[in-house]
């Protein structure tokens, strides 16, 4: 029930990962980084990639093959993004 009412959705939660680069950290979900801080100060909400369609409506995505690599000094992600309309 929290799920939906905070979320819009029941489905679980995408998992978190909390990335440090040197004094740089930042929290990657679902294809997207979150909250990039240096130190203490926030300096980038967000960086994600949405492809719209005609109509202009963010169009779903499926994230699969997602590698990490990380350490208290650098982190190495990639991951391959499907977008699709209708359908899957």
């Amino acid at each position: 029930m929290t799920n939906l009412l905070y979320h819009g959705t029941t489905d679980p939660r995408p998992v978190q990962h909390l990335l440090r680069a040197g004094a740089v950290s930042a929290t990657y979900e679902n294809g997207s980084l979150r909250t990039i801080r240096l130190g203490d100060q926030e300096i980038v909400r967000s960086i994600y990639f949405a492809l719209r369609d005609n109509q202009w409506s963010t169009m779903p995505t499926r994230i699969t093959d997602e590698k990490l690599t990380a350490t208290d000094q650098s982190f190495r992600l990639t991951f391959v993004c499907t977008h699709y309309q209708g359908e899957t």
